[in-house]
């Protein structure tokens, strides 16, 4: 096996590596204080949006209703047909089921 040999450190390389690390300390603690911020605008916001379904709520709307008409209304035609198209496969799928149920219920008692 093969011994190798310590890297030499002197005071040049361990002031650079210091400023290194107190560099990247910073800019790590810019990033997280502005995430902390975005998240403190996000929470302001949400509660904001609260307060807009709770006054909807109290004008006697549905508050589910409002976030599904909120959410049709941010999708495309083609995603609107498609959710369609999906709605009535599991139609059909919710009639086979009946009627196996039905056959069932019936061929039972005869």
């Amino acid at each position: 096996m093969s011994k190798k040999t310590p890297m030499k450190e002197t005071d040049a390389d361990r002031a650079v590596t210091k400023a290194a690390l107190e560099n990247s300390g910073e800019i790590l603690l810019q990033h997280v204080e502005g995430m902390e911020e975005i998240i403190a605008r996000i929470d302001d916001l949400k509660e904001q949006l609260g307060t807009k379904y709770a006054g909807a709520k109290s004008d006697g709307y549905d508050k589910k209703a409002i976030k599904q008409l909120i959410k049709r209304r941010s999708m495309t035609p083609e995603q609107i047909k498609a959710q369609g198209e999906l709605a009535l496969v599991v139609t059909v799928y919710e009639a086979a089921l009946a009627s196996l149920e039905l056959v069932e219920l019936f061929g039972a008692q005869g």
